[in-house]
């Protein structure tokens, strides 16, 4: 079996391997979170003071002695206060270091004055113990919106250490440990290896304790942004209702049907973009993508509204679309329609528009029909037909017009948007 010594610088080497992985999560986490600096400063005067504790008898009894012992006190110190910053308490310097310190001083007068390792072991265990008792109290009782599994396993973890240093405490009286740590018996060696085992687990956990964190900060900023572009949607749609107001408003004003007509197309485009952030302000998670054909479906019944006996229908299939190619496409829409309405049938007769979206591989094709009378003359004449051949340009898409039986306009586009 190996000695104690061999065992001892071993735990210093796991000691050391922490300091690195504790220093890459103070990196990673000192500028979110409270306590890995502590960690890092823990596990560095641990790692000094085990690779001490195993050169006893190379280096001068002050070193293996006294200074091995007091980076021991000092780091496990340390260690508790930063989980005690990590969960939001106040850390105390002063109480706790001071507090080490004076175990130290008892400790090293078993050393120096009157000398005991049984006495200086149970000191030091009861320590330990005390430190991750209230460790796992911390955990268990600051649980943190989404990060609870992860307290629950740090709680565990210290648990099973202070279980080591009980363990470690009750073998002080099942034999006798000699006047020399290095002649210790079996039980102290599994004592060393599993405390091998624990600190490399103590290491484990704080990392995951701050990966678990910085995923928590980012879902949290994650769900901010999208209540901001939620409330920006709103507040986009309040906006574009009020300048419909302030347009009908305008219209009253009037009497030539010319100028009333341009009004209540200007009204018509702004409810369309009003829709697309209606819809984006009901949706439960905001990214760079709508659903076109929900977009669209409101649109459509919008339009239905002020159609008369004329029935507007949509024939939808589902398409996840680009906010900037959703825009441009309701716009369209409702241009179209808004055309059919005015000019497709006489007055008060009944007719049928419909709009029609489809999938044609990466591609998509929206139609927009009547069974009216079709184009009078060439559509990209009109102020609508200049406004929607326009859009299709922006879109990158082919605009196709027809008039056998009616208006049929037919549209080609990318739902992501055009190439670049």
């Amino acid at each position: 079996m190996l000695d104690i010594r061999t065992l001892t610088l071993a735990n210093s080497l796991v000691a050391f391997l922490c300091v690195v992985i504790s220093l890459d999560v103070w990196a990673s986490g000192r500028r979110f979170l409270r306590g890995t600096g502590y960690w890092f400063l823990g596990f560095l005067l641990l790692a000094i003071g085990l690779a001490c504790i195993g050169l006893r008898g190379v280096v001068a009894p002050i070193v293996s002695y006294g200074l091995a012992n007091l980076s021991v006190y000092l780091g496990c110190a340390l260690q508790f206060m930063g989980i005690l910053a990590f969960t939001g308490k106040p850390t105390r310097p002063v109480l706790y270091l001071g507090l080490a310190i004076l175990l130290f001083c008892v400790h090293a007068y078993f050393i120096f004055g009157s000398p005991n390792l049984a006495a200086r072991l149970v000191i030091y265990n009861l320590y330990n113990v005390a430190i991750d008792i209230a460790a796992m109290a911390l955990f268990l009782s600051a649980p943190k919106e989404g990060m609870r599994r992860t307290y629950w396993l740090a709680a565990w973890i210290f648990f099973l250490y202070g279980l080591l240093y009980v363990f470690r405490t009750a073998t002080i009286f099942i034999q006798d440990p000699g006047s020399d740590l290095f002649s210790s018996g079996v039980l102290e060696a599994v004592y060393f290896l599993a405390s091998m085992i624990l600190i490399a687990s103590v290491a484990f956990v704080e990392l995951k304790l701050v990966n678990s964190s910085l995923i928590v900060r980012l879902e949290e900023g994650a769900r901010e942004k999208v209540l901001l572009v939620r409330e920006m949607s709103h507040r986009t749609k309040n906006n574009l209702a009020l300048a419909d107001s302030l347009v009908a408003l305008e219209g009253h004003r009037f009497e030539d049907p010319r100028v009333l007509g341009s009004m209540e197309a200007i009204r018509s485009r702004l409810r369309s973009i009003g829709l697309l952030h209606d819809s984006l302000y009901r949706l439960e998670a905001v990214g760079r993508s709508v659903r076109l054909d929900i977009y669209l479906r409101s649109v459509v019944e919008a339009l239905a509204e002020s159609a008369g006996p004329v029935v507007v229908e949509g024939h939808l299939e589902e398409v996840e679309a680009d906010l900037d190619t959703a825009i441009p496409i309701g716009l369209i829409t409702g241009e179209l329609v808004t055309n059919s309405l005015k000019y497709a049938y006489p007055t008060g007769a009944s007719g049928r528009i419909l709009v029609s979206l489809g999938r044609e591989g990466a591609s998509c094709r929206l139609i927009v029909r009547d069974w009216g009378r079709g184009f009078a003359d060439k559509p990209e004449g009109g102020l609508g037909g200049l406004l929607v051949s326009s859009l299709a340009q922006q879109l990158g898409g082919q605009l196709y017009w027809e008039s056998e039986g009616g208006a049929v306009t037919e549209l080609v586009f990318s739902p992501a948007g055009p190439a670049h």
